[in-house]
This record gives C-alpha cells, structure tokens and sequence, in this order.
C-alpha cells in the first residue's frame, strides 16, 4: 500500500539521498525529477530504494538535465 508524503518529508529524503551521493538536494530536484516524479514521490509511488538507484545512476552519467530531456551533461 502505498504511503503518501508530506513535501517537508519528500524533502527530507532528497537531503537524505545527497548526503549518500554527495549531491546538491537542489540538483537532484532540479535536473533530475519531473513534475510527474514528484508528484509520485508525494503520493508514495516511488521508493526509497528506486530513488537512490536513480540517483547513483544519474550521477554516474554526469548528472544531465533530464527534467527537461538532455541525456548529456
């Protein structure tokens, strides 16, 4: 069942993934989320585990702007 999420705790975990993967919480807001997987990110779509998975890989790929399509950074 899924868990819905305060924006203070979808926050919080944004905080929590950039201390893991030294990365700006902004960034990880700002070039990698859409408006969608915020959206499921509220409404306890999206877990823990896959959030920190994107990001690792995300990063890896040198962090490109895929909010708005670039697949390069």
């Amino acid at each position: 069942m899924e868990k819905t999420l305060t924006a203070e705790e979808c926050k919080s975990k944004l905080f929590e993934m950039g201390i893991k993967f030294g990365v700006s919480p902004a960034l990880i807001s700002a070039r990698l989320l859409s408006k969608e997987d915020k959206q499921d990110m509220l409404n306890g779509r999206i877990t823990v585990e896959a959030l920190a998975a994107h990001v690792k890989a995300w990063k890896a790929c040198g962090m490109p702007d895929l909010s708005k399509g670039f697949i390069k950074p």
